[in-house]
């Protein structure tokens, strides 16, 4: 509870300190510390006592913070790296960047490669490459016997006889004539 308040302190003690000016006191360092603090937060800095008997526990202190060795991780490729030291050189040929959101080779996976041997679930591309050109000529199959028989229908269709039907039917079969020459370009 005291701990955001106190680093914000803290904070605005180095600050202070750091602007000290010739001949000030640790008093004099300390109240531009509070002005500071009551700026940034519109409050008044209230555990001064706390601060003072905890201001030099390492805990608290902003350099020992910032001297942990905290594993962060660094790359996409899931690589930790310690904060102090951020140098480390992070090797980004590891993961596959075929497309924006793919995985990382797994721990078994990247054994296996290593060894140089092959999954059993590993796709076969030519394969399925020629399962898809044969997919799409049977498309395209299908697609000319369509138009075939539907060319054969309308043919049989303006080639009727209609000495048999009647008025009516006439009528229909005159119109839908008319609508397959049109769209033959008759």
């Amino acid at each position: 509870m005291i701990h955001p308040p106190f680093q914000k302190f803290n904070g605005c003690y180095k600050q202070a300190d750091k602007h000290r000016r010739s001949g000030s006191s640790e008093k004099d360092v300390l109240a531009d510390a509070h002005m500071i603090y009551s700026q940034d937060t519109g409050k008044k800095f209230e555990i001064e006592h706390a601060w003072l008997l905890l201001k030099d526990q390492p805990k608290f202190d902003a350099e020992f913070m910032s001297k942990c060795s905290k594993r962060t991780k660094v790359s996409a490729s899931g690589n930790y790296s310690s904060s102090s030291n951020p140098e480390t050189p992070v090797e980004v040929k590891e993961c596959d960047t075929s497309s924006p959101m793919s995985r990382p080779i797994g721990q078994k996976a990247a054994k296996r490669k290593s060894k140089g041997k092959e999954s059993r679930n590993t796709l076969d591309l030519f394969g399925i490459e020629s399962v898809m050109k044969d997919k799409n000529m049977n498309t395209s199959k299908l697609i000319q016997l369509k138009k075939a028989h539907e060319w054969r229908m309308e043919y049989e269709i303006l080639m009727k006889d209609t000495s048999n039907m009647s008025e009516q039917q006439c009528k229909d079969h005159e119109k839908y004539c008319d609508h397959i020459r049109k769209k033959l370009g008759y």
